[in-house]
């Protein structure tokens, strides 16, 4: 176990639901989901990850996962938190890393996750155009569910 991990064991522990090192210098952690703003603050203020590199989301069925990465002192730091997939909400964390709002967009745009308290809810990468209730990265999704006359004028047409 490293410094790092026992720590966050430490300091978290009531919070954390699973914590692992799965190669050297790489620690995932998975937490109740209120706590993450306190796992980030301390991560970056009291352990030097201060590289907050992205934030990534996982369709896991029944679940999504939002997995926040970090980096500094030669350490990546990978904080899940799981969300039910009927009621993806999770909480803004742009009041501790304002550039998190283009992740949370994202997170937004391909899932469907509502971000409570983000600063900037706008599409950023789906178009303005996009049917509402499509979300890409949704394990579920298919091309086929866009309308016939659905082109975005940016691609080609991809169901003809």
């Amino acid at each position: 176990m490293t410094e790092i991990q026992d720590k966050l064991q430490k300091k978290f522990a009531d919070s954390i639901l699973e914590i692992k090192s799965p190669r050297p210098s790489r620690i995932y952690m998975r937490i109740r989901p209120g706590m993450i703003k306190d796992v980030i603050r301390y991560a970056m203020k009291d352990l030097g990850l201060l590289h907050f590199s992205t934030i990534t989301g996982v369709d896991k069925g029944t679940e999504f996962e939002a997995i926040y990465n970090l980096f500094g002192n030669k350490t990546g730091l990978s904080i899940g938190i799981r969300v039910n997939r009927d009621d993806p909400k999770i909480e803004t964390v742009t009041d501790i890393v304002p550039g998190a709002v283009c992740y949370e967009r994202e997170l937004q745009d391909f899932f469907g996750f509502v971000v409570k308290d983000i600063p900037d809810g706008r599409r950023l990468i789906i178009p303005d155009k996009w049917p509402e209730g499509q979300f890409p990265l949704r394990k579920d999704w298919n091309q086929d569910m866009l309308p016939a006359s659905f082109n975005d004028g940016l691609r080609r047409d991809w169901r003809k």
